[in-house]
């Protein structure tokens, strides 16, 4: 499942579209600002279609999980990205869907 979550983001357009192309593209979980972060990593392509498979082959008709997202206008204009990204890559008719819940940070620490 986290393979077709990953498939299903296209992390350039999130860029492009939310912060302007003011942004770089992170290639995996370490941002681009941290001493860790590894440039020579390839960053993932969407392939939609691939991660269909992926939640067809797991057996996973459907996916339902609650994206916990800082306050802020631009947290929430990522996460309204990622949600329609990923409603692309699950079945809708089957009941997927990926909601956001917005709230101070520190109130999510017990949720994550």
């Amino acid at each position: 499942m986290r393979e077709a979550i990953e498939l299903a983001i296209d992390r350039q357009a999130l860029v492009r579209v939310a912060f302007n192309g003011g942004r770089i593209a992170g290639n995996h979980y370490v941002p681009p600002s941290s001493s860790w972060y590894v440039p020579s990593l390839p960053i993932p392509k969407r392939d939609v279609v691939r991660a269909k498979a992926l939640l067809r082959e797991a057996g996973v008709p459907n996916f339902s999980f609650t994206l916990l997202v800082p306050s802020g206008t631009e947290y929430q204009q990522v996460a309204e990205i990622l949600q329609a990204m990923l409603r692309d890559a699950g079945r809708a008719d089957a009941g997927s869907r990926a909601d956001a819940q917005l709230g101070e940070a520190a109130a999510h620490l017990d949720r994550a």
